[in-house]
């Protein structure tokens, strides 16, 4: 039978981690252990903590930081205490359907599939819905490798994967976040990261938690609905800054599974080398799109829009391309006045941040 392992990262959440504790007992398929990373909680977090192991229908094995790590740092540790064939992160602050590990389980009968994500509803911090995420830009419910491009996401407490997935700790360290380039990938975005490229991605679309939002949540989640004045307001905005972000990502994935590939087997190995190139091209063509507008010469411009056209940089249906949507503005605005354009300074977190 195939074992779940949660992996719950906490810091001062005694005010919502009982309700979060009780759903995973409450699950149709019981996970085989919890596994808690404590990040120096000073609240009554562990003492709650404590009380649920008492009765818990599972094992409950705590861990407490002997510093600070931060979220990123502290989910990543959770996964080497788990034991488990798959591992389930787990928000100290949400609640689980009932189901959710029923349901995510069958997807890995695929040998196919690393890592299995499913949709949520999003409720205020009193529980009342708020909104919904279903993953809808999924091309498939099962994605073969590097079928869902470069910017697959995946909130981290709707993600199952194996525990056979490799975290590779050394090159971790040396990962960057394109949102936050001084910051390096998050435990969500790191094992999607390596599962769109090693293996399959399964999307559920059944809303199988709640995900709930306070004033306390270390990332929270934006309602992006698409309204005609801001697709007006991106044509006409410059967004150099986040060129930059995203070469600097793509240049560290590329090192990362070059670094990597030797270690896998020979399936492994190969996948990563595919993916490896297509990130050197992804960075390369961020590289001429942030010279695009950034460039204060027309010749420099119109040769950095010729070096992104004749590398494919704008095909259409290529999820490692720009797309006729880029190739509009960087025809129309981007040669004649990219440079002067205004900037684009505000965090973006999702799929579409830097197109």
């Amino acid at each position: 039978m195939t074992s779940v392992s949660v992996a719950m990262a906490t810091f001062n959440g005694a005010r919502y981690i009982r309700e979060q504790l009780d759903s995973l007992a409450a699950q149709s398929r019981l996970p085989s252990e919890l596994i808690i990373s404590d990040d120096r909680s000073t609240d009554e977090t562990l003492q709650l903590v404590n009380d649920f192991a008492a009765e818990a229908p599972f094992p409950v094995i705590v861990h407490r930081n002997d510093e600070r790590l931060g979220y990123r740092a502290n989910f990543l540790l959770a996964t080497t205490f788990c034991s488990s064939d798959l591992i389930a992160f787990c928000d100290q602050d949400d609640v689980w359907h009932e189901r959710k590990i029923e349901a995510c389980i069958p997807f890995f009968n695929n040998p196919e599939v690393l890592l299995v994500c499913h949709g949520a509803i999003v409720t205020a911090a009193d529980g009342r819905p708020v909104g919904l995420i279903d993953y809808r830009n999924a091309s498939n419910v099962i994605n073969s490798p590097l079928s869902t491009g470069p910017w697959p996401f995946a909130y981290g407490f709707t993600q199952v994967f194996r525990r056979s997935l490799p975290f590779l700790p050394n090159l971790w360290i040396g990962s960057v976040d394109h949102c936050r380039t001084s910051e390096r990938m998050a435990h969500d975005q790191w094992f999607l990261f390596l599962s769109s490229v090693l293996g399959s991605v399964a999307y559920i679309k059944e809303p199988l938690a709640r995900y709930r939002q306070h004033d306390s949540n270390a990332m929270g989640w934006g309602e992006r609905n698409a309204h005609l004045i801001d697709g007006v307001r991106s044509f006409f905005t410059n967004f150099a800054e986040r060129y930059a972000g995203a070469e600097a990502w793509a240049r560290a994935c590329a090192d990362i599974l070059e670094q990597a590939k030797g270690a896998w087997d020979e399936t492994w190995s190969y996948r990563a080398s595919v993916a490896a190139v297509k990130y050197r091209w992804l960075a390369q063509r961020y590289s001429n799109r942030k010279i695009l507008y950034t460039a204060t010469t027309s010749s420099q411009r119109l040769m950095a829009f010729k070096n992104i056209l004749c590398s494919g940089g704008y095909r259409f249906n290529d999820p490692y391309s720009f797309g006729p949507k880029s190739l509009a503005k960087d025809a129309a605005l981007g040669i004649l006045v990219g440079h002067h354009l205004r900037k684009y300074r505000d965090a973006v977190i999702g799929g579409d941040a830097v197109h």
